[in-house]
């Protein structure tokens, strides 16, 4: 007798993701040369919402969401109970110390059942309230991290600007602004170390202004759409087999996006330079000008005629 063999179930989890959810991968793709289900992987990995993950330079990053789906997601896990998050001043932001902030965050989890099971043991005659607060302690977990913030490393929210955009100028330091931002990163990073947490937190990148954005711009990755209009330019007809062969050991370097716009420019300008319309225009203008030329030429005829004439 023969057992019919049965089929293995999948044991691959799958995130389920609403139709919003779906939208967001498909403009995160579009946007960046992550594919969505690189993004999905990451999310299922991290227990997260896909919608807290953030690209910055090519670069996933997790946004405050994120980090806090994964600190609930940890007291669900180990049933425990969140006593506090919380971000304190260390140093504020001043003019003497170049306003630079500096702080502390802090993510406390009680165990309330090990407490509880700890403080039925006792007798209840001999608890105080010292008795008490010791045997919290006891059942806390804490994790802290340090976090700074200066004029530089958040452009776009440390200052006053003026003028339009694309034209505006810095005005005076926001310092209630830096004291904000060293908070919210000693915060975030306090969330990652109690969670374990290996994506880089989006308070911790850069926040850069008009006046900073080029510097950054020149980090940023290419993106996706860069990478397939350069494969679409590179098949031009056009082009020689050695321009070719110089556009493909440009794709295989880490290319920037700035870098990236460059070869594209120049690769519109080549194919431009070689097309049919634009010698056929060039031509005319040649036929043009000279018939223009000699019809000149003919007039000053006429004119150095009636003078010498007259």
């Amino acid at each position: 007798m023969t057992v019919p063999a049965t089929k293995k179930k999948n044991s691959i989890k799958k995130l389920n993701l609403s139709p919003g959810e779906e939208l967001y991968l498909a403009r995160m793709e579009r946007k960046t040369a992550i594919p969505a289900l690189v993004l999905k992987q990451i999310a299922l990995r991290e227990r997260i919402p896909v919608t807290s993950l953030k690209i910055l330079g090519g670069n996933p990053f997790i946004d405050v969401s994120g980090l806090d789906r994964k600190i609930q997601n940890k007291a669900q896990d180990e049933k425990l109970t969140i006593k506090e998050i919380a971000a304190k001043l260390i140093q504020a932001a001043e003019e003497e110390n170049g306003h630079t902030a500096h702080a502390q965050g802090v993510v406390k989890y009680l165990d309330k059942i090990g407490f509880k099971e700890a403080l039925s043991k006792l007798d209840p005659s001999t608890i105080t309230r010292e008795t008490l607060e010791k045997l919290e302690e006891i059942y806390t977990e804490a994790y802290t991290d340090e976090g700074w913030a200066s004029p530089e490393d958040c452009a776009a929210i440390a200052y006053s600007y003026t003028g339009p955009t694309g034209n505006k100028i810095r005005g005076p330091v926001l310092i209630s602004n830096v004291n904000m931002m060293a908070c919210r990163r000693a915060s975030s990073r306090a969330k990652r170390q109690a969670t374990g947490c290996g994506l880089t937190s989006l308070d911790e990148a850069p926040m850069v202004d008009e006046q900073s954005a080029e510097v950054v711009g020149e980090q940023r990755k290419v993106t996706k759409e860069q990478l397939e209009k350069i494969e679409t330019l590179k098949k031009d007809s056009s082009l020689s087999k050695t321009e070719i062969k110089l556009i493909e050991s440009e794709l295989h370097k880490d290319l920037t996006e700035q870098r990236a716009d460059t070869i594209i420019k120049r690769i519109e300008e080549l194919i431009h330079s070689r097309s049919p319309a634009k010698k056929e225009g060039e031509n005319k203008k040649g036929k043009e000008a000279y018939c223009d030329g000699k019809i000149k030429g003919e007039e000053s005829k006429e004119v150095q005629l009636q003078l010498t004439q007259s």
